[in-house]
């Protein structure tokens, strides 16, 4: 067999195992037996498999199926994990870790049932949102969005059945009819509620205490809270007991938002520029990569209707001073890489737009922070826009470019802060201020790198073409039909 030959053989080889791994991975031909929704048999099933599937499980009037079936099994220290006949929103839920009243579907969200199994050595949620992407093509981002909520509010500010707790320890318990929660705070209440609505709720009670409280076991509750279809109707009921209830709200919550086709990533329009992070520097992921938090009048939001480039911003906003009143994004730490220790210079970057007119000393501050690997703090670059930058009632975005950033010594990553009256001696009162394309980059390697790697590339091409010729040489010569030679 000729070298040839040989590669050709292992290249087709290759091939084919990738093409056996994709399938094993992604496309499983397994067993119906594998879902039976019992430990046991979970733990027979194939290791390293990752798959959803239209359920082989579906209702009908002859063999009604129990829908939103999960089980769960520790198998060498992993945790695999299988659904039968799961509902959309479910296989969601479980995927993201997330409340099904807080995902937003789109208009042409599947209606039936899925299976899925999950066998991967780690991280089994990770590749369940990866099988979903791929199989299903479907793919989420997590916004702050203005919304219609149920906000839960007091209407008897004395209910008999919902008492102050004087137990120690959280239980919940049937008993004589009834099921008892003991020891609980409302928000069990409200995540309980909005899964089983399927809508979004807030809690707008002001109780912070642990309370104890319990409600009607009957079958037809029993059925409805267990297969997590209970109506409005009979949650409103369930509610009246504990002297609560729900009025129609808007507020601005995180949302899991669901779409077809994956998000765009914001990049540098300099592509002499490698980006560091954060990530998600646009917002076209929604919050994913961020941290986020609220109090008193602030506000935040994931805004589409004027961003700088793409399709999102990041919001900002405020009408009260004080900082009982301020609100912050925080990006995720990323590390620095070559620019880490000082190692390479920086360029930080962001647009922004302040709509509103702007109050005399307003400022909103943005900040690039460093931490050492164990991510203790160790020094910070700031910027401020507003009255310092002389912006008010913008019709545009602007850019402020910064480069020449070294790191501190010890640095390994950083973080990306906006914020308003988060710190002493901050102060925003006028509206809303709008962020976008917020970029950590650092230059790519130099032209003469790439010279040296294309003059490598033709060594490469002129050697390759010497062997060939030499090679074709040779086969003539083997190939040459004698003649004779002239006397």
């Amino acid at each position: 067999m000729t070298k040839k030959m040989v590669l050709v053989s292992i290249i087709a080889l290759v091939l084919v195992a990738a093409a056996v791994a994709v399938k094993i991975f992604f496309f499983p031909s397994l067993s119906d037996k594998f879902f039976a929704m019992n430990q046991a048999t979970l733990r027979q099933a194939p290791a390293n498999v990752a798959m959803v599937r239209p359920t082989h499980f579906p209702d009908s009037a002859q063999k009604p199926s129990p829908d939103n079936q999960v089980t769960y099994a520790t198998v060498r220290g992993a945790r695999w994990l299988v659904g039968r006949n799961v509902s959309f929103p479910m296989l969601l839920a479980v995927a993201y870790s997330y409340n099904p009243g807080r995902i937003k579907l789109p208009a042409a969200a599947p209606a039936g049932g899925f299976d899925f199994l999950v066998t991967m050595p780690r991280e089994p949620e990770a590749h369940l949102q990866t099988a979903i992407g791929r199989q299903l093509g479907y793919f989420v981002r997590r916004e702050i969005r203005e919304t219609d909520v149920l906000a839960l509010k007091v209407k008897n500010p004395n209910p008999p059945g919902l008492k102050v707790s004087t137990a120690t320890k959280e239980n919940v318990a049937p008993k004589n009819g009834r099921l008892y929660f003991t020891h609980m705070h409302l928000d069990v209440v409200t995540e309980g509620m909005q899964a089983m609505l399927k809508s979004p709720m807030v809690d707008k009670t002001g109780l912070t205490d642990f309370y104890d409280f319990s409600l009607a076991w009957d079958k037809q509750t029993q059925q409805q809270i267990q297969s997590g279809k209970l109506d409005q109707e009979t949650g409103e009921k369930i509610l009246n007991d504990w002297g609560l209830g729900l009025e129609p709200d808007t507020a601005a919550i995180e949302m899991l938002v669901v779409s077809t086709g994956a998000p765009a990533v914001a990049a540098p329009a300099d592509r002499s520029q490698a980006l560091l992070g954060p990530l998600n520097p646009g917002a076209e992921r929604g919050s994913e990569g961020w941290y986020h938090g609220t109090t008193g009048l602030a506000s935040l939001s994931i805004e589409s209707t004027e961003p700088a480039a793409g399709v999102n911003d990041f919001t900002v906003g405020n009408t009260a001073a004080g900082r009982e009143n301020h609100a912050d994004w925080r990006s995720e730490t990323f590390p620095l890489g070559p620019a880490a220790k000082g190692g390479r210079p920086m360029t930080f970057s962001f647009a922004y737009k302040l709509p509103d007119p702007v109050k005399d000393n307003d400022n909103l501050r943005v900040q690039f922070r460093f931490y050492d690997k164990a991510t203790n703090f160790l020094d910070q670059k700031e910027f401020w826009v507003g009255s310092q930058s002389h912006d008010s009632a913008m019709t545009g975005y602007k850019t402020i470019t910064t480069s020449g950033i070294l790191s501190p010594p010890g640095a390994q990553n950083a973080d990306i802060t906006l914020s308003a009256n988060l710190y002493e001696g901050d102060n925003w009162s006028s509206g809303t201020g709008r962020f976008d394309n917020i970029f950590v980059t650092i230059a790519r390697p130099f032209t003469w790198m790439k010279l040296v790697v294309g003059g490598v590339a033709l060594v490469g091409v002129a050697g390759l073409t010497v062997l060939a010729m030499s090679l074709r040489g040779r086969s003539v010569g083997r190939n040459r039909v004698g003649t004779p030679v002239p006397s």
